[in-house]
């Protein structure tokens, strides 16, 4: 039988709390540039975009790691 993981818990780490703060303004920039470049043509906007989806998308996955790790230490700690 599966152990539920207290998710809540888990996500009030201070790095993930970081990582999920400006993660989100990253990923919005860079999906609004790359809409708004195509839109008016502007290849500014389309280099900005090239910038921020690498670090959006590092952070995701930086965010992701980092949840499984704790929620690895839980599940661990639960057994003991």
């Amino acid at each position: 039988m599966k152990k539920i993981i207290n998710k809540p818990q888990i996500r009030q780490d201070r790095h993930l709390r970081w990582m999920m703060h400006a993660g989100i303004p990253i990923a919005i920039i860079a999906v609004g540039s790359l809409w708004l470049g195509r839109t008016i043509g502007s290849p500014a906007l389309g280099m900005l975009f090239l910038v921020a989806m690498p670090a959006a998308l590092a952070l995701g996955l930086a965010y992701n790691i980092r949840f499984m790790i704790l929620a690895n230490r839980a599940r661990k700690q639960d057994k003991q």
